[in-house]
């Protein structure tokens, strides 16, 4: 907000201790809206837009993946509404993730677990420093790794670290040789089973390539689970 009035130092400090004696909750979103007209007339950017951040980073980015629940990819990039139920790996995450960096054509129809996990830390006002936004799963997982926010399945197994909500978890398929190559959000961790919403995906077991955004579960001993990512939240 510009303020276009002379304000004095007194009434500044009292603005400053009124802002800062009320705990606020801030809506996520602005009017000015920054998606796609397709998205925007959808029902899962209305449920986007009714979320409210609460500053509390775990909860914020759980809040705004469990509003994905249910999208589907289009097959142009005229289909991102989230109901084309396509195949051609077009999303609203996508195109976010092709402006954010600015490679038009590319990022845009590409595979889009790593760029759905990128886009709800942005959408919960989590800076990349945070989350690290990224559209390849290797990067992610090594810019954690080299951070020792890092925790193998294993480590979770035995005690070491109990995953929280908001945490990442990297998956590793049969595809792409000994790289990960899938990521979900966590949502909660309970009796040795783990939650989470991961983009691309479908009801199928160890699925990374489907097309949906779904809440799934796994045994801690599943070993398609490789790393738990817990960032630096608030």
């Amino acid at each position: 907000m510009i303020i276009h009035h002379k304000i004095t130092r007194c009434v500044c400090v009292m603005l400053l201790l009124i802002a800062m004696s009320v705990h606020s909750v801030f809506p996520a979103y602005s009017v000015e809206a920054e998606y796609s007209d397709s998205y925007a007339s959808g029902i899962f950017c209305r449920r986007l837009q009714n979320i409210e951040l609460t500053g509390d980073m775990r909860a914020d980015i759980v809040n705004v993946a469990m509003s994905q629940i249910g999208y589907t990819e289009g097959s142009s990039k005229d289909q991102l509404s989230g109901f084309a139920h396509g195949s051609g790996n077009y999303t609203e995450y996508g195109l976010w993730y092709n402006n954010l960096q600015s490679a038009p054509g590319g990022y845009e129809k590409a595979m889009w677990c790593a760029m759905f996990v990128s886009w709800c830390a942005s959408q919960a006002d989590i800076p990349s420093n945070t989350v690290y936004y990224h559209a390849y799963t290797v990067y992610g997982v090594n810019w954690f790794i080299e951070r020792n926010l890092a925790y193998t399945r294993q480590q979770v197994e035995d005690g070491t670290y109990m995953p929280q909500p908001g945490d990442l978890v990297y998956f590793k398929s049969n595809r792409n040789g000994d790289k990960v190559n899938h990521v979900g959000i966590v949502v909660k961790y309970e009796k040795g089973i783990l939650y989470a919403v991961e983009g691309n995906t479908n009801d199928s077991a160890h699925s990374t390539n489907g097309g949906q955004v779904c809440l799934k579960s796994y045994e801690i001993t599943d070993t398609f689970i490789r790393y738990i990512c817990s960032p630096n939240y608030k």
